[in-house]
């Protein structure tokens, strides 16, 4: 399995399990979706029978806090999951089926941007 992270936001690789993850500009996200989007993509592992994956994050590099299963799909959009602005998170994927779980592909990571808008121009006056 080789997982591709697209996105806007900073991305460091670790090359663990064989993983290449690879910066696209498209856009990035954040939380309540603000109009933003970030893809994580892997390849299929080339043996096993695969039911699906499970996409794994958190805020440490060794250890994950949230699952999601995403089916049984090469692609999870990000901007389905509750991610905080000015955050570094951490994302694993995991391949199933009815035997068991794969051990995870990753870490790779992914810091979200600030995207608050800036506040009203001061002194705002007519000379």
């Amino acid at each position: 399995m080789r997982p591709h992270f697209t996105t806007g936001g900073t991305m460091k690789t670790r090359n663990k399990n064989q993983i290449l993850a690879l910066l696209f500009l498209p856009a990035f996200f954040a939380t309540a979706n603000l109009g933003f989007a970030a893809t994580l993509v892997w390849d299929p592992p080339s043996e096993g029978t695969v039911t699906g994956y499970n996409v794994k994050y958190g805020q440490s590099s060794t250890a994950p806090t949230t699952s999601i299963n995403a089916g049984n799909v090469t692609q999870y959009s990000l901007d389905k999951a509750p991610l905080a602005e000015k955050t570094t998170y951490y994302f694993w994927v995991t391949a199933y089926n009815t035997a068991a779980e794969s051990s995870p592909a990753g870490p790779v990571s992914y810091a979200t941007n600030d995207n608050t808008p800036p506040i009203p121009p001061l002194g705002l006056l007519i000379k």
